[in-house]
């Protein structure tokens, strides 16, 4: 597999999802399904543009991909979780000059 050309087609959908993704809010087509459509038409059942390897023959990458995806994907919930806490916290206390939720002791932004 030639690592440094699906690293290049990754970077460009994301590039072209950056671009294009006030108008995809409009369209009934998602960010997901426009990598889905992207894979099938560079894959080998159409193109074959890319010389991906079934996931059967060579399995490393792809473990390691899905393990790296999951870990940003689970820090993103964390961190949207966290941010809406300490906005919408109703008790805030004051505590040694600064104002604290006092549920969950986030500082919370004055």
């Amino acid at each position: 597999m030639h690592i440094d050309v699906v690293l290049a087609v990754v970077g460009a959908l994301g590039v072209v999802v950056a671009a294009i993704s006030s108008t995809m809010r409009r369209l009934p087509l998602s960010e997901p399904l426009l990598g889905l459509l992207a894979g099938v038409l560079l894959g080998p059942q159409l193109l074959d543009a890319l010389p991906i390897a079934p996931v059967t023959v060579e399995h490393g990458l792809f473990h390691e991909l899905a393990r790296i995806l999951l870990a940003v994907s689970v820090m993103a919930v964390a961190l949207m979780r966290l941010s809406e806490g300490a906005r919408s916290c109703s008790s805030k206390v004051p505590t040694r000059g600064r104002v604290h939720c006092s549920g969950c002791r986030v500082p919370v932004v004055a």
